[in-house]
């Protein structure tokens, strides 16, 4: 209370903080000869970057075509930024001009062109620095004119630090998913196939489809399935690749997969290494199964919507060859069985749960 005393008011307004960090400022009030400091500290904007990824692919003595995508989030709208890119390895016959970009408001990508033709095959990194700071480095392998390509590639929308809903507005800007016309399709995190995709194939149709930040599809039924369509070159007779995967999803949804390969799409062959599994008096096998923690039933732990690969305990692994594939498509699928996710549940899956795939990540075996 002023108890009728007068007083000065002093407004201040402070420019939207582009920085990545707070900053402080003082100020000084003079008044009836003293002088008052005040101090005004402003919290780091909103505004981050992704994990540069690289989009296309690079063989040698073949002409790039490639790009570094670079997505971003919370922008305000007037960040005029510059981007410069280092690169290392195999990195002959190519380069990436500086480029300086005034960003567009809220998640978008920036696109940062590969020119030249690689002159020998090998990994390749760019390092990508805005403004003079790192904000991290893709890699890539050429391809040399009989080496193999198409993998590695995955999906992992928790491995490059997304989360929620912002998964699936960056899954449309940075990785080209299509939400129509079905089939919906992903295009990788990782690695540099950019005509690799994963999908669910439904007998009638996924009724729904989302990020969060699993790769998510509702009312998959039994023998429905996820699937991945891989395009290979010079793929090794009997060649060994692995694959690391992890699920979840609604009580009622899918609760166990049979993990199969195919070279043709046509014909396919189960993986080896599944598990035998038992619910009431009916033993199968299965590759990849929900837990209690896996999904967001009451009483369960809900560990849906993290992924952890040391911790996650729905996270399998299996290595594999395949024969009579050199330059055609890889096609992997998770076939969905009969039993619902809940823990103990002898009903059928009910078709009308939404069913998670956290990440599915292909790499040839050591």
């Amino acid at each position: 209370m002023f108890h009728g005393l007068p007083f000065l008011l002093i407004e201040i307004s402070l420019d939207y903080n582009s920085a990545y960090s707070p900053r402080t400022e003082t100020f000084f009030i003079v008044h009836n000869g003293t002088k008052s400091a005040v101090t005004v500290t402003q919290g780091p904007c909103d505004f981050a970057w992704g994990q540069p990824v690289l989009n296309g692919s690079l063989t040698k003595g073949e002409a790039s075509s490639a790009s570094i995508y670079v997505p971003y989030i919370d922008a305000s709208g007037d960040e005029n930024v510059s981007f410069s890119v280092t690169l290392g390895g195999a990195s002959a016959g190519l380069s990436v001009e500086n480029l300086t970009a005034l960003l567009a408001a809220g998640n978008g990508t920036a696109v940062l062109p590969i020119t030249g033709t690689p002159a020998k095959a090998g990994e390749v990194t760019f390092a990508v620095s805005v403004d003079g700071k790192s904000i991290g480095t893709a890699t890539a392998t050429i391809a040399g004119t009989n080496d193999p390509s198409g993998i590695p590639c995955g999906w992992n929308f928790y491995d490059i630090g997304y989360t929620g809903d912002n998964a699936s507005e960056v899954a449309s800007t940075s990785f080209g998913q299509d939400w129509v016309p079905s089939p919906h399709r992903v295009y990788p995190t990782h690695g540099d196939n950019a005509d690799a995709y994963f999908t669910a194939v439904s007998a009638v149709g996924c009724t729904n489809w989302t990020f969060n930040p699993s790769i998510q599809a509702q009312a998959l039924k039994l023998d429905d399935y996820w699937l991945a369509y891989i395009p290979v070159k010079n793929f090794p007779e009997g060649g060994k690749i692995t694959v690391d995967m992890g699920c979840g999803g609604a009580g009622g949804s899918v609760g166990f997969y049979y993990f199969e390969y195919s070279v043709d799409g046509t014909t396919w062959k189960g993986v080896p290494g599944a598990k035998e599994c038992t619910r009431g008096t009916d033993t199968f096998l299965a590759h990849l199964w929900n837990t209690g923690s896996s999904i967001s039933a009451s009483g369960y732990t809900n560990t849906r919507k993290t992924y952890d690969k040391a911790t996650d305990d729905t996270y399998q692994k299996y290595t594999f060859a395949v024969d009579g594939l050199t330059n055609g498509v890889l096609y992997l699928r998770l076939r969905v069985l009969k039993y619902r996710a809940t823990p103990g549940s002898t009903a059928d899956n009910n078709g009308t749960g939404w069913t998670d795939i956290k990440g599915f990540e292909v790499n040839w075996a050591e």
